[in-house]
């Protein structure tokens, strides 16, 4: 296999792996940020929860994350490697490299993280979502919604990504590599 066929297997099952754990931790944060009630404490929210829905509460919407895991390893690696072989093997290069391929991540994480808080808050399949947007207002406000947030979005993930891969494949490429394996 390819180097970035092992890397997006590796990131695809981390970013799996990481939704599902994170899921319920993210369920609470929602529906605490929605509630907005002072002297709520965490663990209150999350046996309110558990007492209201069950289990199921903490995974509502976990289908989005999981779907935009793949989506957002896919485009993160690919653009990166893309874009970097076009440019100068410098720091800026990796930098800029990382900026642009957080800049193509936060088309697809501005309307995914949208939809799995409107799942986390009101329930349903985010496809539900979607034709009760169209229904109200039709293809350009769905679009319109779907985009509320997306210049900050841009910015957080043009920047994150700069650093997270810029950062991660120089500092790769100034290590020493690793010696080799012992004899057997």
């Amino acid at each position: 296999m390819s180097s970035i066929t092992n890397e997006l297997i590796a990131g695809t099952a981390a970013g799996f792996a990481s939704t599902i754990l994170g899921a319920p931790l993210d369920a609470v944060k929602v529906r605490m940020q929605h509630l907005q009630q002072p002297g709520l404490t965490t663990w209150a929210c999350a046996l309110a929860m558990l007492r209201e829905s069950g289990v199921p509460a903490f995974f509502r919407g976990v289908g989005v994350p999981l779907l935009n895991s793949v989506l957002m390893n896919t485009v993160m690696f690919v653009v990166f490697e893309e874009v970097r072989s076009a440019l100068p093997d410098t720091t800026g290069g990796a930098l800029a490299a990382g900026a642009v391929s957080g800049l193509a991540q936060s088309l697809l994480s501005t309307p995914m993280d949208l939809l799995k808080i409107q799942v986390q808050l009101r329930g349903g399949h985010p496809l539900s979502i979607l034709r009760r947007l169209a229904a109200r207002s039709g293809a350009v406000g769905v679009a319109s919604t779907l985009s509320v947030g997306g210049s900050m979005n841009m910015l957080r993930e043009g920047v994150f990504t700069a650093v997270y891969l810029g950062l991660y494949s120089r500092l790769r490429q100034r290590l020493p590599p690793p010696p080799p394996p012992p004899a057997p």
